[in-house]
């Protein structure tokens, strides 16, 4: 006998479901994912499961519509930052899919669930709204469970950056935090933060991105008005270049060893992904030293 579809509980249950799986992916893929991002895709894996209540399809068209619809998911929440972390959250969103398929499809069929309906790789579970919170609750802490097992990297090396140049609006990034980084403004003396230019320029002032465009193409411009150009050193795989960098009017780190801010920190770009778009941003430990003492210190002076 099949189960009374109740549409609101249909779209519920998968947009909470959905939003927790979203979240866990990012943490496992080392993306980053903001709270309208997550709600978005959470909104699209809801929707995603009316399928239950079309005419029951193929195995394999009804497979073809879940990698399809999981991989336009991915794509509303993370964006396209390059394939390689497009895959990585892919991957992992659908792991953790088809581990919580897994365990439905293991109660339905040893022992069974009286408000459980599966059609088309879709499920329907009737809950009412406290034994809803519970399973939420229960989801929660086995992801959780997972992040603390696999997650990689650890939320200690992951913060938030934010920094402002030139009067243009604030710019936020996940930062990584590598104590092996080390990049220093020559003219202050101080460490810089590093930041990929492929991964902050749609948060950039045109004029900053005609600038970075025109740098990295091998051009030699001019700075835009008002912003403090650098040209840092910087050693990589392909040898010592020269990096443009900026002075931030402000900045500020916000993560597990707690809030760092202040003026004159160098902002330098460069025109390479991190760590395959995982993150924005790179500091070291020695920009976190020099941050606590920022106000007192030669650092926010142009040397």
């Amino acid at each position: 006998m099949k189960t009374v579809v109740y549409l609101d509980i249909l779209l519920l249950v998968n947009f909470l479901i959905g939003y927790f799986l979203l979240r866990a992916a990012a943490r496992l893929a080392g993306a980053d994912l903001g709270v309208g991002r997550a709600l978005a895709g959470a909104a699209a894996s809801a929707l995603s499961t009316l399928i239950l209540l079309a005419p029951e399809l193929p195995g394999w068209l009804g497979a073809a519509y879940k990698l399809a619809t999981a991989a336009a998911i991915v794509l509303i929440a993370f964006g396209y930052k390059g394939w390689r972390p497009f895959l990585r959250a892919c991957v992992w969103f659908f792991i953790l899919n088809l581990g919580l398929a897994g365990l439905v499809l293991l109660a339905v069929y040893r022992g069974g669930f009286s408000g459980m309906q599966v059609n088309n790789f879709s499920v329907y579970i009737n809950l009412s709204p406290v034994v809803l919170l519970l399973a939420v609750l229960c989801m929660y802490l086995l992801i959780r469970l997972l992040l603390a097992l696999f997650g990689r990297p650890g939320p200690e090396n992951l913060w938030r950056l934010q920094f402002a140049l030139a009067g243009a609006p604030p710019v936020e990034l996940q930062a990584f935090y590598d104590t092996g980084f080390f990049l220093q403004d020559p003219l202050s003396g101080c460490q810089a933060l590093l930041v990929s230019w492929p991964g902050a320029k749609n948060q950039l002032p045109a004029e900053l991105n005609d600038f970075l465009r025109e740098y990295f193409s091998g051009g030699s411009p001019l700075p835009p008005v008002g912003y403090r150009l650098r040209l840092v050193p910087c050693k990589s795989a392909a040898g010592q270049r020269a990096l443009p960098g900026f002075i931030a009017a402000s900045a500020a780190l916000r993560g597990g060893r707690g809030a760092y801010g202040g003026d004159g920190a160098t902002v330098v770009f460069t025109d390479q992904s991190l760590r395959d778009g995982q993150f924005q941003a790179l500091f070291g430990s020695e920009f976190l030293h020099s941050e606590t003492k920022r106000r007192k210190s030669t650092c926010t002076k142009d040397g």
